[in-house]
Formats: C-alpha cells, structure tokens, sequence
C-alpha cells in the first residue's frame, strides 16, 4: 500500500513538474537574472515542493503555491549572493590594504637604508670605515680590531662616537 502512494506521489510530482517547470524557471530568471542560478532556483524550489507534496489541499492552487515558493527561494538566493559577494569584496579590501602597508613599509625601508648611506658617507673617514665593517660585513669587535690594526677599545670608541653622531644627524629628519 505505501508503495502504491509513492508511486502515486511520484507520479503527481512528475506531472507538476513538467507542468510548472517553465513558469518556475521565468520567475527565478527574472528575480536572479542569472542563467545558472535560476538553474538552481529551480531545482530548489521542486525538492522544497517535493518534500511537501503531501501537504497539497487544493491541487488548483499549485501553481501559485510553487510561484511563492519559486520567489522566496529566489530572493533567499540574492540575498545570500550578496552577503558572499560583500564578505568577498572586504576580504578584498583588506588585501588591498594589507599589500599597501607592506608595499609603504618597503618603501620606507629604502627610504631610510639610502638617507642612511649619505649620512655614512658624510661620517669621518676613520667612523665610516668601522661602521662598515660592522654592519656591512658584519664583523664583530675584535675582528674589526684585526682588520684596522687598532686597539679593542679604539674599535668601541669609534662605533660610540659613530652612532653618536649619527644619531644627532637624524634627530631633526624624525
């Protein structure tokens, strides 16, 4: 018996089907205008009618029970694809805004590395040549001591008063 209203029901559903199938298809294009959603749309709004075939009273008024279901379904769909499409677009954003910074600190960075140079190259030969052992070659203390054949405390008073006079040179630039 419950196999017989199965078929029964399946048998119904397939005729609404081929019936509203179209004026299903008009509605869900004309609120989506989108081909492949209002695909969708369609599909959706016969599983939501499938599932509650059983609740049908008045078979004549199928057709603009379907349309309601049809709109809703659509409407739900513009409304999520807009949500989807506004997360998209922050997320975007914030890229965007994330690569500037990175591209500005670049920027800086260079900035800063070259004004550094010139404010080197200005330095008293004997600062300059101790500064650029130590943080162009990366030497330390003592090897820098061997390389100018001076004492390990010549080399530490030559980086103070180097960093020193730096240092009173940027002041005014920051």
């Amino acid at each position: 018996m419950a196999q017989k209203h199965e078929n029964c029901e399946e048998g119904l559903f397939s005729l609404i089907y081929e019936s509203y199938y179209h004026k299903v298809y008009v509605i869900a294009l004309s609120i989506i205008r989108d081909r492949y959603l209002a695909e969708d749309v369609l599909q959706e709004t016969f599983i939501k009618a499938y599932q509650k075939l059983d609740q049908i009273k008045e078979r004549e008024k199928i057709g603009s029970w379907l349309s309601t279901i049809a709109t809703r379904t659509a409407i739900d769909f513009v409304r999520k694809e807009k949500k989807t499409r506004a997360r998209l677009l922050d997320e975007s954003i914030v890229a965007n805004e994330e690569s500037s910074i990175i591209v500005e600190n670049v920027l800086e960075k260079q900035f800063f590395e070259q004004e550094m140079k010139r404010k080197i190259e200005r330095l008293k030969p004997e600062y300059r040549q101790v500064l650029e052992l130590r943080y162009y070659r990366g030497l330390k203390e003592t090897e820098i001591e061997h390389e100018l054949n001076v004492s390990k405390s010549c080399v530490k008073t030559r980086l103070y008063r180097a960093r020193k006079t730096l240092k009173s040179q940027l002041e005014p630039v920051m």
